[in-house]
């Protein structure tokens, strides 16, 4: 499995406006047959595939897609999140690693890990002048929602603040940090395997239950039981 950063824009508009979508894509079946032949006749194995090439890639009248760097996952994992900063920079995360920024310009791509000790996060979003950041780790001691500013106005981010432990992990643990409508908060996405929080403050009943009629009858083998 290959990520990949690629560029969507659109032609057509007067303003020129570029999405920044981040992709994963699996290598082509071709391919995996190609390797495996390689093998049986005793010659080399095809090369690791890269992202899906732009020209199988189909989108709508008046939009483009250029490729802008490809991950090596040996080195720099399987990034899952990104976001963009204040300058339009991108912030991605490794899955169970690094957080990298990305520079793109007229001279190419620049990839350069965060001086943080901080990763693992399936969720970013910068906001406020910070970056926050949903990690769900193997560490479950490490696991909720930080905040990672520049403390010397030097372009570095460098501090880190914990600021709600939110249990949970995996696929279905706690994911996204999305911007509410009005740009004054912040909503977190979770899966149900995630715990509820403590609030500090509701507008409804601090009261969980599933109001079930019957006991709850778990799944037999083991799976979400809890």
């Amino acid at each position: 499995m290959t990520a990949a950063v690629t560029r969507l824009s659109c032609t057509t508009l007067r303003s020129a406006w570029t999405l920044v979508l981040l992709a994963v894509f699996i290598g082509s079946f071709e391919s995996g047959i190609a390797a495996v032949q390689g093998q049986e006749q005793g010659g080399a194995a095809a090369p690791e595939p890269v992202a899906t090439p732009v020209e199988r890639m189909r989108v709508a009248d008046g939009f483009e897609v250029e490729l802008l760097y490809s991950v090596p996952a040996d080195q720099q994992g399987s990034w899952v999140s990104m976001t963009v900063d204040n300058r339009g920079r991108l912030i991605t995360s490794d899955q169970y690693g690094k957080l990298y920024r990305v520079t793109t310009g007229p001279e190419g791509v620049d990839v350069q890990p965060l001086a943080t000790d901080i990763g693992g996060a399936h969720g970013l979003l910068y906001a406020f002048d910070s970056l926050y950041v949903m990690v769900n780790g193997t560490d479950k001691d490490k696991q909720g929602l930080y905040r990672v500013t520049d403390s010397d106005g030097d372009d570095k981010l460098d501090h880190v603040e914990w600021l709600r432990k939110i249990d949970g992990g995996g696929e279905h643990g706690p994911h996204s940090i999305i911007l509410s409508p009005d740009g004054q908060s912040l909503y977190v996405c979770a899966g149900n395997h995630t715990d509820p929080v403590n609030f500090e403050q509701s507008r409804v009943p601090r009261i969980w239950a599933e109001d079930q009629l019957l006991p709850r009858m778990w799944d037999a083998g083991g799976h979400a039981v809890g």
